[in-house]
Formats: structure tokens, sequence, C-alpha cells
């Protein structure tokens, strides 16, 4: 796939579909992301993984209350 071909099908998604992914998916996206570019080739990434739908919303919901807006 071209590249201007790549960008011009990208899109932002901001509704998640209440459906959970299969692990195998997640593997194939958390991969994916450890291949995108980093500053001076660092990997320090950590991700954690929360499939509680109420654990979500606690987390979303202290985010949201700890972010101020400019």
């Amino acid at each position: 796939m071209e590249f201007d071909t790549v960008l011009a099908a990208r899109r932002t998604i901001r509704d998640l579909a209440p459906t959970p992914i299969s692990d195998g998916t997640l593997r194939k996206i958390l991969a994916a992301a450890f291949h995108a570019p980093t500053n001076d080739h660092l990997r320090q990434f950590e991700f954690v993984v929360v499939r509680d739908p109420s654990a979500i919303l606690d987390l979303t919901a202290t985010v949201a209350h700890n972010t101020t807006a400019i």
C-alpha cells in the first residue's frame, strides 16, 4: 500500500464499540505499537490492559478529574 493511500484512509475513532476484542487481536495491536518509531529508538513502553468495564470507567473518571483544560 502506498504511503499517501494510507494517509488518506486513516481516521480518528472516538466512539468505541462495547464488544471486547480477542487476545489475538490485542497481541497484534501491541506488536504494532512496539514497531512504532520512538525518540532515539528508546522503547520505554508500559501497557496495562483493563477489561473490566467498571474499572475502565473509574480510570477515565480519574483522568478526567486530573486533567485541566487550557
